[in-house]
């Protein structure tokens, strides 16, 4: 069975592969998969997350803790690029934590952020139906009672794009490009 095609991660190859080499730092990394193939490519990357134990790549690529309710553990204007993929919606002071990147972020750097696309026609088709969007099913506070070790793996913020981009431009950064995902195959409108 062939192995199913990570989308994000190829966008972001495709996007940053194009760039002059640099510092990355992949915030909110995860598993590290993201950085790794960055790495790969002769980029310098760091990685960030408040999971130590489940970032893969420990050996090639410098890790460091983070919250992102505390500062980031950076200097400013640090880094070429900033990743970061499907965090935003995760996490409750997002004006706080896009400051943070303004600031270790270089003058001149990019940051690539992802998150869900709830303005999708599948999600808006399921708020209609469900009152709910795509990735944002789950009642924040019962979700939060029923697996509270789990909680910073919520979905609590579902971002419209222009919601996003405000937040951007207010704490210093523009939004020259963005993309947008490939319409879901199993969804058919009739």
């Amino acid at each position: 069975m062939a192995k199913k095609k990570n989308y994000l991660l190829e966008k972001v190859v495709e996007v940053v592969s194009s760039q002059k080499k640099g510092k990355i730092l992949d915030l909110g990394c995860g598993d590290g998969k993201i950085g790794k193939r960055l790495f790969d490519l002769g980029f310098e990357v760091e990685a960030c997350d408040m999971d130590k134990d489940r970032f893969e790549f420990h050996k090639e690529i410098r890790f460091s803790n983070g919250n992102l309710n505390d500062p980031l553990p950076y200097s400013d204007n640090t880094f070429d690029y900033i990743i970061f993929m499907e965090v935003i919606e995760h996490i409750y002071n997002p004006g706080f934590v896009i400051s943070e990147i303004s600031r270790i972020l270089k003058k001149g750097g990019k940051l690539i952020l992802s998150t869900p696309n709830i303005l999708n026609v599948s999600s808006r088709f399921r708020f209609l139906v469900e009152g709910s969007f795509d990735f944002f099913r789950e009642p924040t506070l019962d979700y939060s009672k029923m697996f509270p070790i789990a909680i910073q793996n919520m979905h609590v913020i579902p971002w419209r794009y222009q919601e996003l981009e405000y937040l951007l431009h207010s704490c210093g950064l523009e939004v020259p490009k963005f993309y947008v995902d490939k319409r879901k195959g199993n969804f058919v409108f009739l």
